[in-house]
């Protein structure tokens, strides 16, 4: 992705553990992108082999980890929650 826009730096944390691995994501970011351009998701260790464009709605229905819901569901997006 190579047309994007860094709306705002979030100070929400995730942590979880699989198989005996911990992980821990200290960034996160809102960014505006444009829906139209192709992702790469290219990466050493296959944790996602596919992406698709959804709104905020949506996006929340698909999420399973309930921390990552609440927090999409705590971002304002142009201004509504």
């Amino acid at each position: 992705m190579t047309r994007f826009r860094i709306e705002k730096r979030l100070k929400e944390r995730e942590k979880w553990t699989c198989g005996g691995i911990k992980y821990l994501i200290v960034d996160t970011f809102l960014v505006r992108a444009d829906m139209d351009q192709e992702i790469s998701l290219k990466q050493q260790v296959v944790e996602h082999n596919n992406y698709k464009w959804v709104n905020k709605k949506e996006a929340i229905e698909k999420l399973t980890w309930p921390k990552t819901k609440n927090l999409l569901k705590k971002i304002k997006i142009n201004g509504k929650q």
